[in-house]
């Protein structure tokens, strides 16, 4: 696989991982607290459309 491509991977797993760590604290509320749940999905999508520009750029760059 590309390195661009395995980056950008690890880059979305990362804040995955990140997110899960910052509310994993407030679990048992999470389920009832659909402004957070709606804060999360859109923390994840943000960085994967980022990240998915930045390979698309990449592959542009690379194979024009």
């Amino acid at each position: 696989m590309d390195d661009v491509v395995l980056n950008k991977a690890a880059a979305i797993e990362r804040c995955v991982r990140r997110v899960r760590q910052e509310h994993a604290s407030d679990d048992a509320n999470l389920e009832s607290d659909i402004s957070r749940q709606d804060e999360i999905v859109e923390e994840i999508v943000a960085r994967h459309l980022d990240e998915v520009a930045a390979f698309a750029q990449a592959m542009v760059r690379r194979y024009g």
